[in-house]
């Protein structure tokens, strides 16, 4: 299974608007045939040239031919989840709040895994560096940051409910995860985003409210749950550290096809354009509560602790291992 992020939008309160981040979920098994009508669909648009066609670029009537051509209604597995913030509702102080309040965890992490296991080196360096790291990071980042979690983990979570029969079962063997790399570039700090996203993931994956799992896989010994099942609970950091990359949009094409997604579901969510193009994509579209568009809202009553830091952070057996 792959699973394709891309965002549309700045997440500025410089022009207060509407960004939106995408992800397509497109099953191993079509992605082949995904590819090659989009490369049938990219000739009419620029012909032979091998230029990266950005959705930014692209006329509503474009964006309209592109859902025909590579999402035709004859492909009925390929989804789509859409995440969009307004930073005309959310504060950027609350956003500001909420990654001082992640940096003083990580802080407080790399205490606790020192107490648990001195020889875990690798893993207290890194909790040693995050906090100063992310307090440097932007609100605009942060944002981001916020919102591609609020977005793979949905995803995740609606693919197993979307793809649960025993049909799709391979699927889950190797789930993968493209993001386009926008700005993060910095190796180092591309672990110290993973890190950052697979803390928040993870505890998402120890509230069973956000994961639940279909009573026949455990019959039938299902390859998500060997993968990630850990008891009661659900551990991904095998998928963060090792499935979840950041790549230029270039070399990927699946990133490519979310980032014309992404522009459409931007034009349409500020009611710009595109939307008989939106209009199309709906049948791919999961939705929740009705809504097509999924808006993560950070609020200062709800999004920031009320309590102490240390109710939020512990050590689990994985970090206590030596590294």
């Amino acid at each position: 299974m792959n699973i394709f992020v891309d965002e549309s939008g700045d997440f500025s309160w410089r022009r207060p608007r509407c960004s939106v981040l995408t992800s397509l979920i497109i099953l191993s098994r079509d992605l082949p045939d995904v590819c090659s009508r989009f490369g049938s669909w990219k000739r009419q648009i620029v012909g032979d040239s091998r230029e990266e066609l950005k959705g930014s670029t692209l006329t509503d009537q474009q964006l309209s031919s592109f859902v025909s051509a590579v999402f035709p209604a004859g492909d009925a597995h390929s989804k789509m989840l859409i995440v969009g913030v307004d930073t005309r509702v959310t504060q950027e102080s609350a956003v500001s709040a909420v990654r001082e309040q992640t940096a003083q965890m990580f802080a407080l992490a790399k205490s606790r895994v020192e107490g648990a296991n001195m020889d875990n080196k690798r893993l207290i360096q890194d909790y040693l560096e995050m906090p100063g790291w992310i307090k440097r990071r932007s609100n605009e980042n942060a944002l981001w940051i916020a919102a591609l979690e609020e977005t793979i983990s949905q995803t995740v979570r609606l693919a197993v409910e979307a793809f649960a029969d025993e049909h799709f079962d391979d699927e889950f063997a190797d789930i993968e995860i493209e993001v386009d790399r926008c700005f993060v570039k910095d190796q180092r700090h591309i672990m110290f985003w993973k890190e950052w996203f697979r803390n928040g993931f993870s505890n998402r994956g120890h509230r069973a409210k956000h994961f639940s799992r279909p009573a026949a896989w455990k019959i039938r010994g299902h390859p998500f749950l060997q993968r990630y099942g850990r008891g009661a609970f659900l551990d991904f950091t095998d998928l963060f550290q090792s499935h979840m990359n950041f790549r230029d949009s270039e070399q990927v094409i699946g990133i490519q096809l979310a980032d014309i997604c992404a522009q459409i579901a931007s034009r349409w969510l500020n009611g710009v354009g595109a939307f008989a193009a939106f209009e199309s994509l709906l049948p791919r579209v999961i939705e929740q509560d009705g809504a097509a568009v999924r808006m993560l809202h950070i609020h200062p009553e709800h999004s920031i602790w009320k309590d102490s830091v240390g109710d939020h952070v512990r050590v689990r057996p994985a970090e206590q291992a030596t590294n």
